[in-house]
């Protein structure tokens, strides 16, 4: 009982200080604890690539640097997962779907309300493509290509993937025309010439998502035209008589043609017929009235000079003959 009324009455001067000094630190220690973060930085942003394997991104001063695989396309929106720091805030939020570029922004918040902004830089981890030619035409000092013909353009590094391969003619304004791929392979990509007709300053190649530009004036031609005939199929030997007419079939682009006729190949002698139809698969001829008699197996025709060609003569044999008698 001595020891109770010691402390309970014996010094109360000291028990009543301790108490107030373990107060305070008890509170100071609470105030300490419930200060507000100051931490507004990423810990962790992960995408999905293309077959669906996770890309880490590295943090690197306010930068969020994404190495997108080769051979893969690097897709409009990704939807990254992002960790921050404990307490912090981001917009937009992890899960949400934002465009894939450079310079798409997030913004953390600490929970202290300082604010840090983080901006996503791609890297591309493939070659850059190198263009040394395009089979361009030259024609009385006009560079061009014409529409709906085949273009090769030569060079290294391309992708053999033709889904991650695309051409551009880029026009004198800046308007792009993309045209359709043929093939592709390492050193060499085709397509097929189309847009809008006039001039261009600029054959533009995007390969594995880097760009390769050709500087080249020229211009978009119209598609060059010529009279062809693949074949003229007589079913059976026909015999006719000066003034009667033939229908030649099986061209294209056969109304071009400005001059027909009968051609014998042992003399090298051609005999021009009279053009009474040109239409774009063949032609209706009548026989002259001097024409010699004889047996005709070749018709020839020529085509004129165009502003991007100069014009020419084709030659075809018929399945069967024409005999022409009096």
């Amino acid at each position: 009982m001595t020891l109770i009324r010691f402390i309970k009455y014996g010094k109360p001067a000291l028990v009543k200080p301790l108490m107030i000094f373990f107060l305070l630190l008890a509170f100071t220690a609470c105030k300490k604890e419930q200060q507000p973060s100051p931490y507004s930085n990423i810990v962790n942003f992960a995408i999905k690539d293309a077959k669906g394997e996770t890309l880490k991104a590295g943090i690197e001063n306010n930068e969020i640097v994404l190495y997108w695989p080769p051979e893969q396309a690097i897709p409009d929106f990704i939807t990254p997962v992002i960790t921050v720091a404990e307490g912090a805030e981001i917009q937009p939020a992890s899960g949400t779907k934002v465009a894939f570029k450079d310079g798409t922004a997030y913004t953390v918040r600490a929970k202290n309300g300082s604010i840090t902004t983080y901006k996503i830089k791609m890297k591309i981890n493939s070659v850059m493509p190198y263009i040394g030619s395009v089979s361009f035409k030259v024609y009385k000092g006009k560079t061009f290509l014409s529409k709906a013909s085949s273009v090769t353009v030569s060079g290294d590094y391309f992708s053999s993937d033709i889904s991650l391969v695309k051409v551009f003619l880029v026009a004198k304004d800046g308007k792009e025309a993309e045209v359709k791929v043929e093939t592709v392979t390492p050193i060499s990509i085709k397509f097929t010439a189309d847009g809008p007709v006039g001039d261009y300053r600029r054959l533009k190649v995007i390969s594995n998502n880097r760009t390769a530009n050709y500087e080249q004036d020229f211009e978009l031609a119209p598609e060059l035209l010529f009279p062809r005939l693949t074949g003229i199929s007589f079913q059976q030997q026909q015999t006719l008589k000066r003034g009667d007419q033939i229908n030649v079939k099986g061209g294209t682009d056969a109304d071009l043609a400005n001059v027909i006729g009968f051609y014998d190949i042992n003399t090298g002698t051609e005999y021009p017929l009279i053009v009474k139809e040109k239409r774009k698969d063949g032609w209706i001829l009548q026989i002259p009235s001097d024409l010699p008699l004889g047996v005709y197996s070749y018709l020839y025709f020529y085509f004129p000079d165009t502003a991007y060609a100069d014009g020419g003569a084709s030659l075809i044999d018929f399945d069967a003959p024409v005999t022409i008698v009096p």
